[in-house]
């Protein structure tokens, strides 16, 4: 916080650790405190060992105060490395997720994983690394040593939160959720899945570069058995572009079968193709106005699905062959 000017818009708010505490009512306050100094960017590296659907105090605390402020709150995933092991403020909706990758963009084995515990959603959201991370060590001394290597997903967190500060500076009047789409369109693509790194690694360049960006998550939804006719589902993806020329994207579908259920079979069919027809866009190719926002439906049609199988992937788009 030293040397963020007085009056700046960009500030980043304290770092948060619970280390057991099972009160949640000074997490909200200090949350609530970050949004009340005008932070654009709370990075959180706090959570607990229990999974969270999103229901919870804390979790709601974080969608409501992102909603009503719109400051974006970039929130380690944990260290339970495990399916279904997100927890609070991590599995709250709103809240900008962080897996933890090594250098080699390979998972890290203690990075917690989706999907959202109960409900099947989307989380985490991003990925960054955060193994063997070397910084400052606290109290450090000649004898003792200046630096400390650690890992963790809170070690990749301020990554994330540093790149979204670098955002919201390139676009001083964009929202978190901008900020969070802008991250997380931008991000790498790891041959991972959305349950392990979320939309992929961080690409800071690529992040405050990129003329258009996109929605970053569209969850379809988890269907609870039985179901005699499911409707078809669907969801928006706004694309956005900030640049002063009209774009041309070429919109194409990369999916695949993420699994069963996580306390049964999470591996059943993983990476096999999906069935024929299951998913579809509504155009395969839409023209994004300068300084302007297109729109294309997803959607998923789950009379073709396999039961106890869980689907997802990527809507990739291209302009000139470029994604």
């Amino acid at each position: 916080e030293k040397g963020v000017a007085p009056g700046s818009q960009l500030i980043i708010g304290k770092v948060l650790s619970d280390e057991g505490s099972g009160d949640d009512s000074w997490v909200i306050a200090g949350m609530e405190w970050a949004a009340a100094q005008g932070a654009k960017v709370v990075s959180m590296s706090l959570g607990g060992s229990d999974p969270a659907d999103g229901s919870e105090p804390v979790c709601q605390a974080v969608n409501d105060i992102s909603r009503a402020s719109g400051a974006l709150f970039v929130v380690a995933a944990g260290n339970n490395g495990a399916e279904a092991a997100i927890s609070c403020p991590g599995a709250a909706d709103d809240a900008l997720t962080v897996a933890a990758v090594d250098s080699s963009d390979t998972l890290a084995w203690f990075s917690s994983m989706g999907p959202r515990f109960h409900d099947y959603a989307l989380k985490p959201d991003i990925s960054a690394p955060g193994v063997d991370v070397l910084a400052a060590k606290a109290g450090g001394s000649a004898e003792t040593g200046w630096y400390v290597a650690e890992s963790g997903t809170s070690m990749a967190t301020p990554h994330v939160a540093g790149a979204a500060a670098v955002v919201a500076e390139e676009h001083p009047g964009w929202t978190g959720q901008q900020i969070k789409d802008a991250l997380m369109s931008s991000a790498k693509q790891l041959d991972l899945t959305a349950y392990q790194t979320g939309s992929g690694r961080l690409d800071v360049a690529a992040a405050t570069t990129a003329g258009i960006t996109a929605t970053g998550s569209a969850w379809l939804g988890f269907l609870r058995w039985p179901q005699s006719a499911p409707a078809q589902l669907s969801r928006t993806i706004t694309y956005t572009n900030s640049t002063s020329k009209a774009v041309t994207l070429d919109l194409a579908l990369d999916t695949e079968v993420l699994g069963g259920p996580y306390d049964v079979d999470p591996m059943a069919d993983a990476g096999r193709p999906v069935p024929d027809g299951l998913f579809a866009l509504s155009a395969s190719k839409v023209v994004v106005p300068a300084k302007g926002t297109a729109t294309v439906a997803v959607t998923a049609d789950p009379s073709r699905a396999a039961q106890a199988r869980r689907y997802g992937g990527q809507v990739v788009a291209s302009a000139s062959g470029a994604v």
